[in-house]
C-alpha cells in the first residue's frame, strides 16, 4: 500500500488536531508545510545508513482535507520504501505502514471519528 486515506466525521482542523496527537504518541515528529499538510517522521537518516536494517527511519506525507457535510480526509503517502536498509527494510516499512493504519484506525475509531478507511 502506498498510501491510506481515512473519512473521518469532524472538520479539518478537529482531523489534523487528532492526527498530530495519535502520530505522536506514537512518536513521530511532524513539520507542517502549510496548515492542512506536512511530513510525518519516525527514527533517523543517520541511524539508518549506518545501521541499516538495523535503525528504522519511516516518514509518511500527511495531508488533512474538507469533503463537506462536516467530514474530513486524513491521507498518509508513504515517502520512503526502506532502501537503504536491504530487503529487511523494506520490509519493515510495509510492516510499519500496515501498522500505522491500524493503529490510526482503532484510535479514530474509539475517539468516535471515524467513517471509513480506504487504502490506494
Amino acid at each position: 500500500m502506498q498510501a491510506v486515506e481515512f473519512l473521518v466525521n469532524g472538520d479539518p482542523s478537529v482531523a489534523r488536531n487528532t492526527a498530530a496527537g495519535i502520530l505522536g504518541a506514537d512518536g513521530f515528529t511532524i513539520g507542517w508545510t502549510s496548515d492542512w499538510a506536512g511530513e510525518a517522521v519516525k527514527g533517523s537518516t543517520a541511524g539508518n545508513v549506518l545501521l541499516g536494517a538495523f535503525a528504522q527511519k519511516f516518514v509518511v506525507d500527511l495531508s488533512v482535507s474538507s469533503v463537506g457535510n462536516g467530514q474530513s480526509v486524513i491521507r498518509f503517502d508513504r515517502k520512503n520504501r526502506g532502501w537503504a536498509g536491504g530487503a529487511i527494510g523494506m520490509r519493515r516499512v510495509t510492516n510499519n505502514m500496515n501498522k500505522l493504519r491500524d493503529q490510526f484506525t482503532q484510535a479514530m475509531t474509539q475517539s468516535g471519528m471515524l467513517a471509513g478507511v480506504k487504502e490506494i
